[in-house]
């Protein structure tokens, strides 16, 4: 767990600045191509961090 730590550490950070940016786009409510490529982005660190954790407890 300990080698993890710093590969989590950037996920978690990424995913505490898309959310962020979400909350941005949704507040302007404004679309554009940039809003669907974070929510792709999004979705890709909550895998990564997913699967971080499952190594980790195995």
């Amino acid at each position: 767990m300990e080698k993890d730590r710093p590969i989590l550490l950037i996920l978690f950070w990424g995913l505490i600045l898309e959310v962020i940016t979400f909350v941005y786009f949704l507040s302007q409510k404004r679309f554009p191509f940039e809003f669907y490529l974070n929510l792709v982005v999004m979705g890709i660190t909550v895998l990564g961090i997913w699967l971080v954790l499952r190594r980790a407890r195995l």
